[in-house]
């Protein structure tokens, strides 16, 4: 790995690219190559690609990818489909991959404390809020599918959209006599472009293969 890590961001102007542009500019060791949005050509000449464009965006990507052998890529987008979850998944027998549905290290760690939660209580019913601004297309978010899987699957989500809600995240764990409540509230987008970057400098020095932000903070 480069002293230097060479970064290109997909939908370069969207919220997150921005803020991913803001925090690579504060760090020394991260430097920004360029970038590219709707109906431009992707920038490959880099070492890692940020991906925060759309799902169709992304769908264009393996292809190219896995013919040149890289760069390697950090997805944060979410709402993908079947067929690009499978070409993802291909892509990373070629290269190194991280996929993340939240890069927060407040959510990664709340997963964690919702996961021992379920196992630790009874079968208690367990309800999710996601609660996301306007602009967000899918709902449920792929954090909110995060936190349903960590606690087993069958929990309830309310997706609710409103106003510039960065992301605000409940575990409700409802017992006969008692209401336990995990929670997330994510004040700035900083604090995603920022485990973003962290995810870039780690998956620099991974070989091939599809990983998620619970390796990138070794929490599993």
């Amino acid at each position: 790995m480069t002293d230097t890590i060479r970064i290109a961001i997909a939908g370069l102007q969207g919220r997150m690219g921005q803020a991913c542009q803001d925090v690579i500019a504060q760090h020394d060791d991260l430097v920004l190559v360029g970038g590219w949005g709707r109906g431009q050509d992707p920038i490959l000449d880099a070492d890692v690609i940020l991906d925060m464009s759309t799902p169709a965006a992304v769908a264009d990507l393996p292809p190219l990818l896995t013919t040149r052998q890289g760069p390697a890529w950090v997805i944060a987008v979410t709402g993908l489909d079947q067929a690009t979850e499978d070409a993802i998944a291909k892509t990373a027998q070629a290269i190194p991959v991280v996929k993340s549905g939240n890069f927060s290290l407040g959510i990664n760690l709340l997963l964690g404390l919702a996961a021992q939660a379920q196992r630790a209580l009874p079968p208690f019913k367990i309800d999710i809020l996601d609660v996301h601004h306007i602009h967000k297309q899918d709902a449920p978010s792929g954090t909110a599918l995060m936190l349903q899987r960590a606690v087993g699957g069958d929990a309830k989500i309310t997706s609710r959209r409103e106003g510039e809600v960065i992301g605000d995240h409940q575990v409700t764990f409802t017992g006969p006599s008692e209401v336990i409540t995990l929670g997330h509230k994510a004040t700035d987008r900083k604090v995603f472009a920022e485990g973003a970057c962290q995810a870039a400098r780690w998956v620099t020095s991974q070989p091939a293969g599809l990983y998620d932000m619970q390796d990138v903070l070794d929490l599993k």
